[in-house]
């Protein structure tokens, strides 16, 4: 029987840390004896998801059985689980061989515990970008889940039904991970460099190919921004032409919208770093940061040195 341990903290999410369990309980009803688990809090009391569930520890603090694996789970604010205690515990249990996992942002905890330094890792994509900025000695990927030698991430959500089906698959072998995602009526077990976002199209509603990979291309180029005539170059139509996709089907322009995402970058990177606003500026494509903080007040309401 492996055991597994979720070091679970505020404001967690609740469909991640869910989406791991379940397919532990599903290959003990296929297979019974296979897994078992239990919940740790970083100070032993109840700690609340971020919709308001609540998870209370069953074996206090830091103690039971030793575990085949620890994953950390955290939410929108994993610093706030990061206590010296915890990286302290962590590193302890690394050095013991354990295997180390990160659900959502519980990657950030296990990086800044140093736990991830030369790994493959991954992380939910809001984070994408301050993980990256933040941890520079970890090759970080926008993947659903990264399995690097006994290092597992993922980026939240239902990503962690298929890194778990991955685990189980390793250890149990493929047959009982398809019996299990037939159980829970999946169409496939994705693979772990899938994408984690739906493609533009089905995330703006639009239906021109054309405009879809313009979409795409602004996505991949936020940190060095191109022309709006190299996008439509790479969307392979005339910038006229794409002028009128963008009014047609977005009603706005190519460069307000390529702003506009080059802006959300710059909030998740004010909200999420303790970058400076001419860092934060310069990794969003602003050569002036004047101009970036203006336009920042325009689309938020305020400054980026306000809304941090």
């Amino acid at each position: 029987m492996k055991h597994i341990s979720f070091l679970v903290g505020n404001g967690f999410s609740m469909l991640g840390l869910l989406s791991a369990v379940e397919p532990l309980r599903a290959a003990n009803q296929f297979q019974p004896g296979s897994f078992s688990w239990d919940f740790i809090t970083p100070d032993g009391k109840p700690v609340t998801a971020s919709n308001k569930m609540k998870i209370y520890p069953e074996s206090g603090n830091y103690s039971g059985v030793k575990p085949y694996a620890v994953f950390v789970c955290t939410g929108f604010n994993p610093e706030k689980s990061a206590s010296p205690d915890i990286l302290k515990w962590l590193k302890k249990q690394a050095a013991d061989n354990i295997n180390m996992g990160g659900i959502d942002t519980g990657s950030v905890i296990l990086a800044k515990a140093g736990l991830l330094k030369g790994c493959r890792a991954t992380v939910h994509w809001e984070h994408f970008e301050s993980f990256r900025e933040d941890f520079i000695q970890v090759d970080v990927t926008d993947s659903l889940y990264e399995i690097d030698k006994n290092r597992f991430t993922c980026s939240g959500g239902t990503a962690s039904i298929d890194m778990m089906l991955s685990i189980i698959s390793k250890l149990l072998g493929h047959e009982l991970a398809i019996q299990i995602s037939d159980q829970f009526m999946l169409e496939k077990i994705r693979f772990h460099d899938d994408p984690q976002r739906m493609d533009p199209g089905i995330r703006y509603k639009i239906k021109n190919s054309a405009l879809i990979e313009a979409v795409k291309v602004m996505e991949e180029n936020l940190e060095i921004p191109l022309s709006i005539q190299d996008v439509a170059k790479n969307a392979a139509v005339s910038l006229r032409h794409l002028s009128r996709l963008f009014k047609d089907e977005l009603s706005t322009t190519p460069s307000s919208f390529y702003l506009s995402l080059r802006l959300e970058m710059a909030r998740r990177l004010v909200l999420q770093t303790d970058m400076t606003m001419a860092e934060v500026s310069s990794a969003c494509g602003f050569s002036s940061s004047g101009y970036f903080s203006k336009v920042y007040k325009s689309k938020f309401g305020l400054s980026p040195g306000q809304d941090k």
